[in-house]
């Protein structure tokens, strides 16, 4: 009899432990898995988009065929990008800010600032493409929309 109890609490703290720590590994939320990696003045993107990059070939094909200084691809395991692009502009001053992030269901929606010059403002007399890098997990969402003020909102089902 001793021995069954013993067998029964030792076979509990296992199941126990084994419970607290597969919840402990996925502990943090969806909408705190996704970073903001840079707000770029030069993409290369001239046209509004939003492009989901799915491992590290994808990346380096995106960067050199824009001709663009993108950052690196994420070290962590389970990580995408996704590029949201204002599309090309005349004038320097335009901008992407990173605001909040929400999901509902399986729609992750990343909420965005678009910055644009004062009509008074002096700003560079140059063709800029400015975007926003997002760093991403791979799983956990089926549609992946940015939402702001025009050109958004877009979006891109999970591929």
């Amino acid at each position: 009899m001793t021995r069954g109890w013993l067998f029964s609490s030792l076979l509990g703290s296992c199941l126990l432990m084994a419970g607290c720590s597969a919840m402990s590994g996925d502990s943090e939320s969806l909408p705190s898995q996704v970073k903001p990696v840079a707000s770029l003045t030069h993409c290369g993107l001239t046209a509004p988009g939003l492009v989901v990059v799915e491992n590290v070939g994808q990346w380096r094909k995106l960067s050199s065929g824009l001709g663009a200084n993108l950052p690196a691809w994420p070290d962590a395991p389970g990580r995408w990008l996704i590029v949201a692009s204002m599309g090309q502009q005349r004038t320097g001053g335009y901008g992407l800010e990173f605001e909040s992030v929400d999901v509902a269901g399986e729609q992750l929606t990343i909420n965005v600032n678009v910055r644009r010059p004062a009509a008074d403002a002096m700003v560079t007399q140059a063709l800029t493409t400015p975007c926003m890098v997002i760093d991403l997990p791979s799983t956990g969402w089926e549609t992946v929309t940015v939402s702001g003020e025009a050109p958004f909102p877009m979006s891109r089902q999970h591929p």
